[in-house]
């Protein structure tokens, strides 16, 4: 490994639900092929559920990946509702919760190799501001953003007034409200996300 690579870590946070979890496990992936230090950081069940559906990659690409386990507390998981007005996973929103008592233990592993490597890049998932925040905390620690949702997703969060409301509405289209997508609990989880928007860069 070149010495310019050997003494960076690399750590990715994904949300625990699939479509995030899949995306931000092709991204480590990809880096950890470019001979860099990549550590994917999730609770053991769902690294679990990554790995085994992880496809596109020889089986052999997965072996540079260094695994990382963050304990979780036990959750409800109730059976998701087929007759929701709202085409969400709200099943999902105990898990959502109680990922974030994850902190603790990825500020720990994360000044661990704060003090073992020259840089730490934290690259975690729109919806995991507080890696974002202990990542921050370290004197040679860079947070990252990756938004795994479609574009189109974003148009709920467009005021009427806006360039982007503008331009929906001379396409004869309407802005989606939020509440018509999404329940208050997860608009309560992304408000506290989005403090962080200002100053974390986004992945292109």
């Amino acid at each position: 490994m070149e010495a310019s690579k050997a003494d960076i870590s690399i750590v990715v946070v994904p949300l625990p639900a699939q479509g995030h979890l899949n995306q931000l496990l092709h991204l480590s992936v990809l880096l950890s092929s470019h001979a860099l230090t990549v550590y994917y950081a999730a609770p053991a069940i769902h690294i679990h559920q990554a790995r085994s559906r992880l496809e596109g990659w020889p089986a052999s690409a997965i072996r540079s990946l260094r695994f990382h386990e963050l304990p979780i507390p036990p959750y409800a998981s109730p059976a998701p509702n087929p007759n929701s007005l709202l085409f969400f996973p709200s099943h999902l929103l105990p898990m959502f919760q109680a990922f974030k008592h994850v902190q603790p233990h990825l500020a720990n592993f994360l000044r661990f190799l704060s003090g073992t490597s020259r840089r730490v890049v934290v690259i975690s998932d729109l919806l995991v501001s507080f890696a974002a925040t202990e990542a921050a905390a370290l004197p040679n620690g860079e947070p990252y953003t990756f938004r795994c949702t479609l574009p189109s997703s974003g148009l709920a969060w467009q005021h009427q007034d806006s360039p982007a409301g503008a331009l929906i509405r001379s396409l004869g289209l309407n802005t989606p409200l939020q509440k018509d997508c999404m329940p208050e609990e997860f608009l309560a989880h992304v408000a506290q996300c989005q403090s962080w928007r200002c100053f974390v860069p986004y992945l292109k």
